[in-house]
């Protein structure tokens, strides 16, 4: 009996924390830092089934900062996918209803409804399957309260090793964004010289001419 009891509690994952808690989508594992994922009617409607079927934690999403570009490239080819699936439910619509009506040929109108808003819906649905959300435009640390248990324990030496982790890939972040605000400073400092000696030489030119005049 006992050895049977072990291994259902070997197939069941642990629980990282008790408390709903932050969460990076793209690695799945708790975040100290990140993206957060915008709230929008698509995703309201899936907590809110997640809410219906038991199954929603209320854990706060987000992108970490690896992943961001991948991320924000899928969402960018999710709205492509959602403009051609409008496009196409305004061009059924016009030929299959508009036109019609417009003509004063009302039978064929009522005709062509029906199969043309059910296509409509099968691309829209297909469409949301490639569903991505948009996150914010700046990195934010989490609320504490969302902080997982792994962080929030000082004591014990997974809590200290993912810390640590997390400590440095803070600072990397943030050394990568300072070199490349100094990279930008540097570069527009060059322009800006370059534009100054643009302008003296066209002030010295005519000069130049008289003189040999």
């Amino acid at each position: 009996m006992q050895n049977g009891k072990n291994s259902k509690n070997k197939g069941k994952q642990p629980n990282l924390s008790a408390h709903p808690i932050a969460i990076s989508v793209d690695t799945g594992e708790p975040i100290k830092e990140g993206y957060r994922i915008k709230d929008d009617p698509i995703l309201n409607a899936i907590k809110d089934l997640k809410r219906m079927l038991g199954t929603y934690k209320g854990n706060l999403l987000y992108v970490s900062e690896e992943g961001k570009a991948r991320f924000v490239e899928r969402r960018k080819r999710f709205e492509r996918y959602m403009l051609v699936a409008v496009l196409f439910a305004v061009l059924i619509y016009t030929i299959g209803v508009l036109l019609p009506l417009v003509s004063g040929d009302f039978g064929k109108a009522l005709n062509m409804f029906i199969p043309s808003t059910v296509l409509t819906i099968v691309v829209f649905f297909f469409v949301l399957l490639t569903y991505v959300p948009s996150i914010e435009d700046e990195i934010s640390q989490v609320p504490k309260k969302y902080l997982a248990d792994v962080f929030l324990a000082k004591g014990g030496k997974e809590g200290k090793l993912e810390e640590s982790k997390e400590i440095k890939k803070q600072e990397e972040g943030k050394a990568k964004r300072a070199k490349a605000k100094a990279k930008s400073k540097r570069n527009d400092t060059k322009r800006r010289k370059l534009k100054e000696i643009e302008k003296q030489e066209k002030q010295g030119s005519p000069r130049k001419k008289r003189k040999r005049v």
